[in-house]
C-alpha cells in the first residue's frame, strides 16, 4: 500500500488544497519552548481549519516516567489517538505555532507507532499565515 504523502513535509498550499479530504486529520502539537512558557508562543488563538490539539505533555507522554515527554506505550498512544478521531486510515498533518519546533517529534511518534500516513506542515502556522491563509 502506498503512502498518501509523497514526502514527510507538506507545503501550506498542499494542505490548503486538501483541507476537505475526509480522511485528513490536522494536529496542532504546540508545546512551550524549553525556556519559556505558553505566553511566548505566537498566535495563541489562531488555528488552521479542522485542527485538533495533540497534547504531548498530558495525553501523549508516559506521565509515570520521571523524565518529561517520554513516549507512551503503544496501547496508551492508540487510545489517545483514537480519542482524537485518528485511526489506521487517517492521513495526519501536524504543525506547531512556532514553525517547526514540536511537530517533527509528533511525526516521529506516529512513525514509531507504525502509522505511515503522517507529514509535517513545512513552516508550521507561521508559514500558513505568511501566505494569507
Amino acid at each position: 500500500m502506498e503512502n498518501f504523502f509523497e514526502s514527510s513535509l507538506v507545503s501550506v498550499s498542499w494542505l490548503h488544497e486538501h483541507l476537505q479530504n475526509e480522511d485528513l486529520v490536522i494536529l496542532d502539537a504546540t508545546i512551550p519552548k524549553v525556556v519559556g512558557n505558553m505566553r511566548d508562543i505566537p498566535f495563541p488563538d489562531i488555528q488552521i481549519p479542522k485542527t485538533r490539539f495533540f497534547d504531548i505533555k498530558k495525553k501523549f507522554s508516559d506521565t509515570e516516567s520521571p523524565l518529561p515527554n517520554m513516549l507512551p506505550n503503544a496501547a496508551h498512544f492508540s487510545v489517545a489517538a483514537q480519542a482524537l478521531g485518528i485511526n489506521q486510515g487517517s492521513k495526519v498533518v501536524v504543525y506547531d505555532r512556532l514553525g517547526m519546533y514540536s511537530s517533527p517529534r509528533v511525526w516521529w511518534m506516529f512513525k514509531a507507532m507504525g502509522h505511515k500516513d503522517i507529514a509535517v506542515l513545512d513552516g508550521g502556522l507561521p508559514a500558513w499565515l505568511e501566505i494569507g491563509l
